[in-house]
Formats: structure tokens, C-alpha cells, sequence
């Protein structure tokens, strides 16, 4: 069975053989890394080994803590003395460095941006005599150019490890660096036995031993396997797996397809129903007129289990990002194509005046883009061609090198593609961001959190967008989803302060709709309120207009009078807002009075049909629970319904009330100014409570 290999250039191949009379040893790691991706020691740890792990970086250092409880991880550096000294950190890159000129060299070259922060400097002698180390079977050196100054700090005589490999070359290149600190180890009775390309290793004499089992590269009489090659042969069983799972599923739709090829053949007058059924199925019925049943009427839906999703603004988006203080722009375009949108960029700055926005341009616009004064920070990154005639799209070398500096600039709260075309879009994927925002690609596998249709693919149909026009749409449309939903609400939807006679625990409940079809089944209203009066100490707030009247007649029926209170069809629209302001919860259908509701800040429970997308309608507000069935037919655009308004009759009275509750004990508890769901991004919450992570959209799950 082969093993498997983590390190970069193979380093725990050349070790495993060396060492490999030795069951459970000890290594002593300088510039670790990450704990898994071209680790040294990954193979080591995971038999048994342990060891003692220097990582100045604090994402690999924190990764390290995580990963590796047996090991001893300090975020330090090693060197000659000990100290402080500046640290050019560039994360997720592996190039992070205490050497200045090394760090401008990347941002030149590569585009990466280094920021200096201060780390802690230990010698190697003193970190080996705090922990009683007494035994070091390999000591591995990488310090992208400070090696010599780590092996300063290192005596090699009260502890001698047996083998020394250390980074022999300066970094992203093959120039080699080890003149400065090989007499350091030659001096001190080790001698150099192989170098691979990247690493020289070293063996301390007193160890020659192993000097045979250290002179061949890697090689098939090793038996191992990569970290890239196993996780292919895991994906390939996998998809082996699946491919035999699914085969009797297919053979059953093979056999269906031919049973309804053979049914059309016999029935003709199937054509025409095609033909009809597009205006007929989405025309609703006036009373009295007769209605064409289709097919698709007598097909029953399938549909999956109950979802909960807890939003705070459209689609969650304002929950999940929470305040925006670094943007990333990209604008990889030519001239032409920057001038016309330094329009969407001033609105972009001036959305968000305090915002850090990072731009990402084409080395041609940079001069220009530094005129603007709208970026703290701009980087040239050469996608395309500086003549636009010379473009023969996109190489894997651009998205690797994309992919590198987007590692380095850390994670961002919002990332713009301001380009309508799409091939740039997929360059989105490689950003670190909370919300991505761009014109739609479907082609592209990106998943856009705000996205608009492109307007240069009008067609004939009517005149295309101007690009200017386009990126102006497209961060207002950002503004837009980000916005506080009642924010240019209070002029004509004041809020009125609650009253103090107000009963405690008051349901507001609107059980009516503009259209039926939309409409929660009275009854389940009815079990509802039941529920929260009766094992909740609830008390119900009946409003809506005159034709919810027999919705409100079946509420009541089997209600105690001093636990509810009737107003439909009593109240007239414009006093509704000061009316739900003693509420603190309110709960209804996809109704005018479920948005203001949401609108004026109050938590509202919406029993959501699929006769729309809830994505497009739900209503907008800081804390609101949309409950849903994810159906077939759905979305319908119809009037009437011939599967018994199946995506509402599922809805169970027990997960509303749940629901509620849930509001109920925010308001009691945390009080009304700190709800956790606002943080929260619009993710689909079980039955059961638990949330399923999906950028807002909605997810299936028993």
C-alpha cells in the first residue's frame, strides 16, 4: 500500500527512508508552514512522531495549533539573538519574510503586498532547552532568507540532530544562497550528503550510517504517493461509487423516456396541448370561466422537505457582510473601458467614504486610476493584452498568479467585477470575499451574491446598455442589497411607540393575501394561534382587511376571548404601522402586510408559496423568517393551483410557532437591540433549527 507524501519537493521521501528504523522520533520545524499542504512533517506527525514547529505567520501558525495537538507550535522566528524585528507578512503565499528587499522583489514581480508587522525572534538553543529536548532526528530550515541567522542561534552541541535539511536557494528562483551559512554547519562536524534542487541535507558524522540511504532522489522503490494523487483516487472511487448507484435510477428513466415516447405516438392531439398549455397554464380563471386541464395538472409535484431562512435584508445579504470596509474593484479592461467607469467607482467611493478599496487594474490604467483619489490601493495585473486586438483568452498561468495575490490581500468584505463581459467573471472565485457582486455569467462557475444581466445582450429585442450606464447600475444594485430596508421607509411608515398597555407576548397575525392561491390554509392559522395561546402564553392580534373576515371567524373559533383580539376589517391601511407597533412578532402570507411589517423593524414570520421566487419578493427587513417548501411547479406565476397548494398546506403550524418563539426569545432575553440572526446570512435553517450554509439561497434537507 503506498504512503503518502505532503512535502513540496519530496523531502519526506528522501527522511522516511533515511529514518526509517526509527518508530516514533522528533523533528524541529523552522518556517513549518502550513500543517498539511508541502509539509515536512505531515507524514511524520500522522506516525506517531512529534516535534517543535516555528511559524512567525499567524494564519499558518494558528492552523498548526489546530491541527497539531502533540506538537509544540510557537509563532516565533529563529535567529541569532533574541528580540523583536520587523516581519513582511504575505499571507497564504509560503514568502512571508523578515528580509525587506525579498518582500519588495514579490510585489514587483509577482504583485504580492507584504505587510510588516513586528514578530518574536528565539534562538534555536533556547527553545531546545525550555522544552528538554534531548533528541532531534531532523531539523528542517526554511525561513525564505534568513536561514543563516536561524542556524546562528544554534549551538549543535548539547543536542545534535542527525539530519539537517535546509532551503538552499533564494526564493522563486534557482540561484543558490548557501554559501552565506554552509560553513556554519560544515564547522560543526556535519557534512553535506545530497541536495534535491530546493534543499541541501546534511548529516552529522557521527551518523555516516545513513549516509548510503540518503544518496538517491525519490524513486518508485520509495512506494509513495502524492497528496494530489490521493485525493484524485479518493474522488475517483467516489464518482465509481456514484456511477453504480446510479445506474438502476437511470435505467428507470430510460424506461420512462420510451413509455412516454410510445404514449405521444398513440395520442396525436398531445402536440396541440404543448402548444396551449404556456398561455393557458398561467392565465387565471375569471369566476364562472371553464379551465384547460393540462398534463402538467395531472402530474403530481415532488417536493423536498421544510425550509427556514432567517434574513436580515435582501436575501440576508446586509446580515452576512455587516458594515463594508474593504472592497476589492476589478477592472482588468483597456482605456476606453476604465474612462467609462470612473463613474461607477465615484459612487462606489462614496457609498462607502470610509471603506478601503483596493483596485485591480490593467499596468496601463494605473497612472490614471491614481488621479481618481478614490483607492487606497492599486495593483497592476496584466489579464488581457495592452492592445486589445492581441487578446486570445485566458492562460492558467494568469488565474495561478490572480489566485496568489488574492491569498496575499487577506479576505475582503465586497469584490467587484465591474466588466460586462465574461471573461473575467471566473477570476471572482479565487477572491476571499463575503459577497460578490458582477454581471451574470452563467456559463462561468462563480456563484454571484448581487448580480445583474448583461445589457450589451439585448438582441434586437430593445437598445443594448452603455457600459457607463451598466457599472452605475451595477453598485447601485450593491447600494441597493445592502441597504437598511427601512431606511426610506419612516416618512410614510412612521413606527409608533409601543403602547405600555400593550398585553406581553403579542402576536400580530394577517391571515389574508391579495390572492388565494398565496394564501396559508386557515386552519393552520387556526392551529397556530391555538398553539401559542394555549402552551405559550401568547395573546393574538387579528388584522387584515374586510374580505379576511371568514379567515378570522375560523381563527377564532376555538380562541379564548381575553386571548385575542379581532380587528379585521376594522382598521383602515394607514394606521396599520402604529397599530403593529405594540407586536413583538408578526406572522403572515406573501401579503402587503407581511412587508410592512418587516419594513418597520418588527420580526415577521412569512409562510412563503411558491407562486414566486422568494429570492425577487420576499419581504425586506432586518429580521425576517421566510418558511418555504421547496416544490417542483414552483415558481408558478399563476392564479390558481391544481395540486391543493401543496407548497403551503406543507407547512406544519408547530414550525411557525417554533419560529416565533425563537423571536420571542430575542426580545425577552437579549432585548430588542442585539438579535444574533442579523449576523447571520440568509442561510436555510431546518426544522429542527439547524443552518445550512449556502449564500441566502435555499438548500433541501431532511
Amino acid at each position: 500500500m503506498p504512503w503518502i507524501s505532503y512535502a513540496e519537493n519530496f523531502e519526506d521521501v528522501i527522511l522516511r527512508r533515511a529514518l526509517a528504523d526509527v518508530p516514533f522520533g522528533f523533528y524541529l520545524d523552522v518556517g513549518a508552514g502550513d500543517p498539511i499542504t508541502g509539509s515536512v512533517t505531515k507524514h511524520f506527525y500522522d506516525h506517531g512522531w512529534r516535534g517543535i514547529n516555528l511559524e512567525p505567520d499567524p494564519q499558518y501558525w494558528q492552523r498548526l495549533s489546530t491541527a497539531r495537538p502533540r506538537d509544540i507550535n510557537l509563532r516565533v522566528a529563529a535567529g541569532a539573538r533574541r528580540g523583536e524585528r520587523p516581519f513582511w507578512l504575505i499571507p497564504e503565499s509560503g514568502l512571508s519574510t523578515v528580509r525587506e528587499p525579498y518582500a519588495l522583489d514579490h510585489r514587483k514581480q509577482l504583485g504580492f503586498v507584504a505587510q510588516p508587522v513586528s514578530v518574536t525572534v528565539r534562538t534555536l538553543d533556547e527553545i531546545v532547552e525550555e522544552n528538554r529536548v534531548n533528541l532531534i532526528h531532523f531539523l528542517k530550515v526554511d525561513c525564505e532568507g534568513s536561514e543563516a541567522d536561524a542556524l546562528r542561534g544554534f549551538s549543535f552541541q548539547t543536542v545534535r540532530p542527525w539530519i539537517i535539511l535546509v532551503e538552499a536557494t533564494k526564493p522563486m528562483t534557482q540561484e543558490p544562497s548557501y554559501e552565506e551559512w554552509e560553513p556554519l554547519l560544515l564547522t560543526k562536524d556535519y557534512v553535506f550528503v545530497y541536495f534535491d534542487g530546493l534543499n541541501r541535507f546534511y548529516l552529522a558524522k557521527e551518523r555516516m550510517a545513513l549516509r548510503e540511504r540518503l544518496a538517491l532522489p525519490p524513486n518508485v522503490f520509495d512506494e509513495f504517493i502524492t497528496r494530489d494523487q490521493h485525493v484524485l483516487l479518493e474522488e475517483r472511487d467516489t464518482l465509481r461509487k456514484q456511477t453504480r448507484e446510479s445506474g438502476t435510477y437511470v435505467e428507470q428513466l430510460q424506461r420512462e423516456v420510451e413509455r412516454m415516447h410510445r404514449k405521444r405516438e398513440r395520442e396525436p392531439l398531445r402536440r396541440i396541448e404543448r402548444a396551449l398549455r404556456r398561455p393557458f397554464a398561467r392565465r387565471g380563471a375569471s369566476p364562472g370561466e371553464p379551465t384547460i386541464q393540462t398534463v402538467a395538472d395531472k402530474t403530481e409535484p415532488t417536493h423536498g422537505p421544510l425550509q427556514i431562512l432567517r434574513l436580515s435584508g435582501i436575501q440576508g445579504l446586509r446580515g452576512r457582510v455587516g458594515a463594508i470596509r474593504r472592497i476589492l474593484v476589478v477592472q482588468l479592461d483597456h482605456i476606453g473601458d476604465f474612462i467609462n467607469r470612473v463613474a461607477a467607482n465615484d459612487l462606489l467611493r462614496r457609498s462607502w467614504p470610509e471603506a478601503e478599496i483596493t483596485l485591480l487594474c490593467g499596468p496601463w490604467n494605473v497612472p490614471m486610476a491614481q488621479r481618481t483619489g478614490y483607492f487606497q490601493q492599486i495593483i497592476p495585473f496584466e489579464f488581457f493584452p495592452e492592445r486589445s486586438g492581441e487578446w486570445r483568452g485566458a492562460r492558467t498561468l494568469e488565474e495561478e498568479r490572480f489566485a496568489m495575490i488574492m491569498r496575499s490581500l487577506g479576505t475582503f468584505d465586497l469584490a467587484v467585477d465591474l466588466r460586462t463581459a465574461s471573461d473575467t467573471r471566473f477570476l471572482l472565485s479565487h477572491v476571499p470575499a463575503k459577497l460578490r457582486a458582477g454581471f451574470a455569467a452563467p456559463e462561468v462557475d462563480v456563484a454571484l451574491d448581487v448580480a445583474l444581466p448583461n445589457g450589451e445582450l439585448s438582441g434586437d429585442l430593445y437598445t443594448p446598455t452603455h457600459r457607463r450606464s451598466s457599472a452605475l447600475l451595477l453598485v447601485a444594485a450593491i447600494r441597493a442589497a445592502l441597504q437598511d430596508p427601512s431606511s426610506c421607509l419612516t416618512s410614510f411608515l412612521p413606527r409608533a411607540a409601543a403602547t405600555e398597555s400593550a398585553p406581553p407576548r403579542l402576536i400580530a397575525v394577517a391571515p389574508g393575501c391579495g390572492t388565494p392561491v398565496r394564501a396559508w390554509p386557515a386552519e393552520h392559522f387556526a392551529r397556530l394561534c391555538a398553539l401559542l395561546t394555549g402552551q405559550h402564553d401568547c395573546t393574538v392580534l387579528l388584522v387584515g382587511g374586510p374580505g379576511e373576515r371568514e379567515a378570522a371567524d375560523v381563527i377564532l373559533r376555538d380562541l379564548p376571548p381575553s386571548r385575542c383580539r379581532n380587528l379585521v376589517g376594522q382598521i383602515s391601511l394607514e394606521e396599520i404601522p402604529s397599530l403593529l407597533a405594540s407586536a413583538q412578532v408578526f406572522v403572515g402570507n406573501d401579503s402587503g402586510l407581511s412587508h410592512i411589517a418587516a419594513a418597520l423593524g418588527i420580526p415577521t414570520v412569512t409562510a412563503f408559496s411558491g407562486v414566486v421566487d422568494w429570492r425577487m419578493a420576499h419581504p425586506a427587513g432586518n429580521r425576517v423568517s421566510l418558511l418555504r417548501i421547496p416544490i417542483s411547479c414552483s415558481p408558478c406565476y399563476s392564479n390558481r393551483c391544481p395540486h391543493a397548494k401543496a407548497c403551503l398546506t406543507e407547512i406544519a403550524p408547530e414550525a411557525v410557532a417554533r419560529e416565533v418563539l425563537f423571536y420571542l426569545e430575542q426580545e425577552e432575553g437579549a432585548g430588542t437591540e442585539d438579535h444574533p440572526q442579523e449576523t447571520g446570512n440568509g442561510d436555510p435553517v431546518g426544522a429542527n433549527g439547524s443552518r445550512t450554509a449556502d449564500r441566502g439561497l435555499p438548500l433541501s434537507h431532511a
